[in-house]
Formats: C-alpha cells, sequence, structure tokens
C-alpha cells in the first residue's frame, strides 16, 4: 500500500481513543474464546418500543412516496408534535416552525451547536463528571472546555452511612472564576445525569437560567433522561424556568425516552435564534430524518404513553436489583429517581477506575464503565448500564461479588492482553 503522506488536521488531535471501540473489541475476543461476556457499559436500550411506533414505521416504511430528501429542519407534522409533547408534558409553549429544530440523535446537535457557537479562545462549561461529547464537541471547535465540577450532596442514607440514597450532584455556577465567566459562551446541564443519575429541581434550572441571563450565557440543557423516571417522578425541563426560552435551548431524544436509539432521532427546541443558527450550520452540512422515521416519532410522541410505566417498572427491577447487590458489597450507591443507569463507589477503596473495571472484564467477563471517562470528578466511580435482564444482573452481580471476595481487597493488576481504559473524555453513550 501506497504511504499516504498527508497528516491529519490538527482538530483531530482533541479527539482521544473512542472507549467501546476498545472495549468492544476485547469483549468479542473474549467470547470468541468461550466467556460469557455480560456487557453493561453502553447505554443502549435493550427493550424494544411499543407496538404502535413500529406498526407507524413499517405502514410509513411500504410507501413509495417517503424516500425522498426529507426537509433539513424536519417535517411540520414531526415538529409539531414535538410542541404538542412539551406543552403537554411540560407545560412549555413552542411554536413548531420557529423553536422547534428535527436533530438527527441529540449527538448530532450537541455537535452542530458547538460548531455553530463556539470559537477559538471562547470556553464551554461542561460539567465533570459528564457526558464526554460536550467537551469532544468544544475542542473540535476550537473552544477551550472548563471542567465544572460537580458537587455530591448526599441527603438521606438508608441502613448504614456507607449506603447514600438521593445523592445529588449540582455545579456551584456562583463559584466559577469570574475571568472564566468572562470568555464562556455555553453552559452545557444534564439533568437526569448521566453518569451520576442526579435529578435536579426546578429551583435549580431557575438558578442556572437567572445565572446565564446575568453573564450573557447561552444555556444548553441535554433533556435525554426525562422520560425515564422511577415511582412517579417526572422530571422537569429546563424550559419550565421562568423565561428560560430568553436565554435557552434544550435537547430531547427519543433514544433513552422510547427505546429508539438506533432510528436517531430528536429535536433541539426553545430560543428560536439559536434555533434559526444551527438550522442553517446544518442545511449545509446533512439532510432531514428519513421520513418513515420521523412518522415512528410522531407516533411515539402523540400516541398512548401508558406503555412506559411497565418498562420503567422493569428498569426499576433491574435498578433494585444491582443497588441491592452492591450496598451488600459495601459499595457507595444512591438509589437513582431515573434514567437507565447505577453509578457506584469502586468497592474495598480502589481509586483506578479505568483499571478496575478492566481487570473485573478479564477475571469475570462482566463489562462496566470507568467513571474516569466522564471526567477527573468521575474517578473513583464505576456506571452500569441497565441493559440486560434481571437474571443477566444478578448473574453479573455475583460473579463480581465472587471476584471481590477472590481478591480480598488486594490491589489490582490488569491483564496484559486487556485494552487500556484510560481515556480522556472518551466519547460514549
Amino acid at each position: 500500500m501506497t504511504m499516504l503522506n498527508i497528516s491529519p488536521a490538527r482538530r483531530m488531535s482533541a479527539l482521544h481513543a473512542h472507549l467501546f471501540a476498545q472495549l468492544n473489541r476485547r469483549k468479542a475476543e473474549l467470547r470468541a474464546a468461550g466467556v460469557d461476556v455480560i456487557s453493561l457499559d453502553m447505554g443502549s436500550p435493550d427493550l424494544p418500543p411499543a407496538s404502535h411506533i413500529v406498526e407507524a414505521l413499517v405502514r410509513s416504511a411500504r410507501r413509495p412516496d417517503r424516500y425522498s430528501y426529507g426537509e433539513f429542519s424536519g417535517s411540520p407534522a414531526v415538529k409539531r408534535a414535538f410542541a404538542d409533547f412539551y406543552a403537554r408534558r411540560f407545560g412549555v409553549t413552542l411554536d413548531p416552525d420557529r423553536e422547534v429544530l428535527l436533530l438527527l440523535g441529540s449527538k448530532e446537535g450537541i455537535y452542530h451547536l458547538s460548531f455553530a457557537y463556539l470559537d477559538v479562545g471562547d470556553v464551554a462549561l461542561v460539567p465533570d463528571p459528564g457526558y464526554p461529547t460536550y467537551a469532544a464537541a468544544a475542542k473540535l471547535a476550537g473552544a477551550t472546555v472548563y471542567p465544572l465540577p460537580l458537587k455530591r450532596l448526599s441527603h438521606a442514607t438508608q441502613a448504614g452511612a456507607s449506603e447514600a440514597a438521593g445523592d445529588v450532584w449540582l455545579p456551584e455556577l456562583d463559584h466559577i472564576p469570574g475571568d472564566v465567566v468572562a470568555r464562556a459562551k455555553v453552559l452545557w446541564l444534564n439533568y437526569p445525569n448521566n453518569p451520576t443519575t442526579s435529578a435536579a429541581p426546578l429551583t435549580f434550572f431557575e438558578h442556572a437560567a437567572a445565572f446565564c441571563r446575568q453573564h450573557g450565557l447561552l444555556l444548553v440543557h441535554d433533556n435525554a433522561y426525562s422520560e425515564t423516571g422511577y415511582d412517579a417522578y417526572r422530571p422537569p425541563s429546563a424550559l419550565q424556568a421562568p423565561g428560560a426560552k430568553e436565554i435557552a435551548v434544550e435537547c430531547f431524544s427519543l433514544s433513552k425516552a422510547y427505546n429508539i436509539a438506533g432510528m436517531r432521532i430528536g429535536a433541539l427546541v426553545g430560543h428560536a435564534e439559536v434555533i434559526k443558527t444551527v438550522a442553517a450550520l446544518k442545511s449545509n452540512v446533512d439532510t432531514g430524518a428519513f421520513a418513515a422515521i420521523e412518522d415512528a416519532a410522531i407516533a411515539a410522541l402523540t400516541g398512548d404513553q401508558t406503555w412506559l410505566e411497565a418498562r420503567q417498572a422493569e428498569y426499576r427491577r433491574r435498578r433494585d436489583v444491582c443497588v441491592a447487590a452492591l450496598r451488600a458489597l459495601g459499595c457507595l450507591v444512591a438509589l437513582p429517581q431515573a434514567t437507565i443507569y447505577v453509578w457506584a463507589r469502586l468497592p474495598n477503596g480502589e481509586t483506578d477506575s479505568a483499571a478496575w473495571c478492566q481487570a473485573v472484564l478479564e477475571a469475570t467477563g462482566v463489562s462496566f464503565t470507568p467513571g474516569a471517562a466522564f471526567g477527573a470528578n468521575g474517578e473513583g466511580y464505576f456506571r452500569i448500564a441497565l441493559t440486560a435482564t434481571p437474571a443477566r444482573l444478578s448473574e453479573a452481580m455475583a460473579r463480581l461479588a465472587d471476584y471481590l471476595q477472590r481478591t480480598d481487597g488486594r490491589p489490582i493488576s490488569s491483564s496484559p492482553s486487556a485494552p487500556d481504559l484510560h481515556c480522556e473524555h472518551a466519547i460514549l453513550a
């Protein structure tokens, strides 16, 4: 093969190895060697969407007129469906023509918004721990990332001081240095939160909106998990804060909300000028969604919502299996109010989450996500995705218990054949 005598663009140096690409390769190797791998790392829903969503997709896909290019910003029907959903679910009024922009999944929206608003020298305020795409998008756009530490506030405890329940991880916005705020342009928030599972009250969004208004910042809320609340908890939208639409937009994804991650569809909603700007960028970069997927999204947003109760009951069973097992093992873990994850402290005083997760995978065939992949403040934790049946989760917890008993808290040593899971802000779900 002839050697290519050019180098990648300098912006590529802002990207780090894709953690899940490494994990998937190693898991494939283990499976080929006969290991029964239980994958609890990537937050990819394993449960199917409701039948009426699938039926809408199939019915639309059979129509010969559904295969042309879609409208750049989304069809009027799908934008109206998002607006109606926001009115019904959050009490937020949206103009579907000016305040709703269809996205090919929220990750795409995160990148496009960053390129539309961040210049070299600008600062993006990014939660730490947090979804790594916020930082990766800002860096690719040439901006500087300021990791905004989320402070863990422990409320009640259950059955002992080491078993925190109801933890809230929030940024202390008023503690951001003045020179950083002066250069900042965008504040990213994400509640219910990935990876910590923390929920945020509406009063916090009110404070965040006031802070952004005071300092001339764009507030961007990634609302990916609002439909995954447990025990009648209904997470709010940031746009419910009074006057929020004057300074804020929100990404709403159907991936976790309706179990259709592979369809890649969502919306950016809120401030009309921001919507217009991002739409202009998108019109030069991509095209609209496949019409059949738009019709499936309409069915999801406007159709029967009661099936979500059974879906959440299943996730609750999974959550409870993991939380009970982890607490029995002495791990500090809060009971999530929402999301499809469990966020837990490493056991036995371990401090290197990447090395620990690597060792567990090699020894047990169970794959977790190291907390350090979500930022420096995630170190010392690991994330479990509730993407397996209760029986498989029980098996995973049993293997973990056996591993911890065998190692008896001794320092871990990674297998030389294992992938290096140390990666700064890996891009993951």
